[in-house]
């Protein structure tokens, strides 16, 4: 029996929304975004976080990153922890200042970010 393509695009869609396995503490998030169709299923669900981060390369051309360990912590203490499973990822914190951390290879990055920025990026090399 064949599987109508409808059904297999709503399967795709699902997976690109997975929150993963990991628990973030109980910090409600979301990521995924790989290709086109995925981002513009990721940015239906942005109104539901207040917290949005970008991992990409640096550069003049740069390039979408996946599946990277996020730690997020605010004043020494960390609040979430997650692996990404696409190159966006929403989170939903109570306001405040918190530092992002992300490695990818040898290269760690951190960043920090209020809620409500939805565009905060983490570029590696």
């Amino acid at each position: 029996m064949r599987t109508p393509i409808s059904t297999l695009a709503l399967l795709g869609t699902l997976a690109v929304l997975s929150t993963g396995a990991q628990a973030a503490d109980s910090v409600p998030h979301l990521c995924g975004g790989i290709g086109f169709d995925g981002r513009a299923a990721m940015q239906r669900h942005r109104h539901d976080y207040n917290l949005g981060i970008w991992l990409t390369t640096s550069g003049k051309r740069p390039r979408f990153l996946a599946y990277l360990p996020i730690t997020i912590s605010q004043g020494g203490k960390t609040v979430a922890s997650f692996t990404s499973d696409g190159p966006l990822c929403f989170v939903k914190l109570p306001d405040g200042t918190y530092t992002v951390t992300s490695k990818r290879r040898d290269e760690t990055r951190s960043i920090t970010v209020h809620t409500g920025q939805m565009n905060a990026y983490l570029r590696f090399k």
